[in-house]
């Protein structure tokens, strides 16, 4: 090996090893601590991997960079929330077998900026003082280093002819992961009949429970992480002394029930919509050769509709039957929401682009408070 190559493997290593340090920043385990202890602990483990970040994919740029030194302007701040759908354009472009140089210079060079404005946001936070806000930041910076990470490793790797070390997804496809964890939250929730309320309550805390600890959690926004923190809190609560009020306990799971549901509406985002559309379609011109198949093939729609996924996480076996007239009915409910769209797609991709893998506010629920402009800034 050449010391240009040296160098160049070295950095790609040093690119894998920073999306392991991203990934072991667990933002969810301090949600319900005080402002203290995550400006003296997350705060600085967060920033210390972006300063990180910032210096290898800074050093691999240079190494890979085709064009005149210093011919870029400077990376304007993200302010728009671009980023990820900017990485994802990049990642769609044609791509030959080669290493391309100027691909994965190009991902360096917006990451670092992006990081850049990610440390800069973190500082503004803490000076105001911003709990959810720092949680926000830090989740967000979290997931763009893990994304930038992967879409250089992938890069690199296919053009020197060998496996990624690092899983890519696209925003579609965390969309798609963050409508699942919600989907089986659900199907658990409410998989049991109970009349109740205490254990009701129990089972619905249970859940909860179980929804923060599943990978999909992060991807959800930040203000709906905090409305699940709330209802634990509220669960706990009435759960415990001093003596319970019944009518408390109908509320409090009711707005579980309706939180729920609006955490499903992740469905209204554009991209997902164009997705559910294309493999419905496909489904029925194609068929399949047994459920099982049908089964595996449908995954991705789970979420979607409570009687598909009656279908799809029913642990009976069905015929094939209970699936054709579910599918028929869904591909003209999508035809004509994706009609409906098409008439003013750029009020949609707003309220898509805002959203962050989250649900758009239902205004008639109790947890209908519309993020602020700084909210949705700090979740990018």
């Amino acid at each position: 090996m050449t010391p240009e190559s040296l160098r160049l493997e070295s950095l790609l290593d040093a690119v894998v090893d920073l999306a392991a340090e991203a990934r072991n920043l667990d933002v969810a385990s301090y949600e319900n601590e005080p402002l203290a202890r995550i400006t003296e602990q997350l705060l600085p483990s967060t920033v210390a991997v972006l300063v990180r970040g910032r210096e290898v994919l800074d050093r691999l740029l240079a190494v890979c960079e085709t064009g005149a030194p210093g011919a870029r302007a400077p990376s304007p701040p993200d302010s728009s929330g671009q980023f990820q759908r900017q990485v994802d354009a990049l990642m769609s472009d044609g791509r030959g077998d080669a290493l391309d140089r100027q691909l994965v210079a190009d991902l360096c060079f917006l990451a670092c900026g992006e990081l850049r404005r990610k440390l800069e946001e973190l500082t503004r936070l803490q000076a105001a003082g911003d709990r959810w806000g720092l949680l926000a930041g830090a989740a967000g910076a979290r997931r763009k280093l893990v994304k930038a990470a992967a879409a250089v490793d992938n890069t690199a790797c296919r053009g020197l002819g060998r496996p990624p070390r690092l899983g890519f997804a696209t925003e579609t496809a965390l969309s798609l992961a963050a409508r699942q964890t919600v989907a089986k939250f659900r199907w658990r929730l409410l998989a049991q009949a109970i009349d109740d309320c205490e254990s009701r309550l129990r089972h619905a805390g249970g859940c909860l429970a179980w929804l923060v600890g599943r990978d999909g959690y992060l991807h959800l926004r930040a203000s709906d992480r905090r409305v699940t923190r709330e209802l634990q809190s509220r669960v706990l609560a009435w759960l415990g002394p001093p003596q319970r009020e019944p009518q408390a306990g109908v509320h409090l799971w009711q707005d579980i029930l309706g939180f729920t549901a609006l955490l499903l509406e992740v469905n209204r985002r554009l991209d997902v919509e164009r997705h559910d559309s294309e493999l419905v379609a496909r489904a029925l011109a194609g068929g399949w050769d047994s459920l099982a198949t049908a089964r595996a093939s449908l995954r991705p729609l789970l979420g979607l509709d409570e009687e598909l996924d009656a279908c799809l996480l029913a642990p009976d076996e069905r015929d094939d039957a209970c699936l054709l007239p579910i599918l028929r009915r869904l591909e003209g409910e999508l035809t004509d929401a994706g009609a409906a769209a098409a008439g003013d797609e750029g009020e949609w991709r707003a309220a898509s682009e805002a959203s962050s893998h989250g649900p758009h506010r239902a205004k008639d629920h109790p947890y209908n408070r519309e993020p602020s402009s700084q909210e949705i800034e700090n979740e990018r």
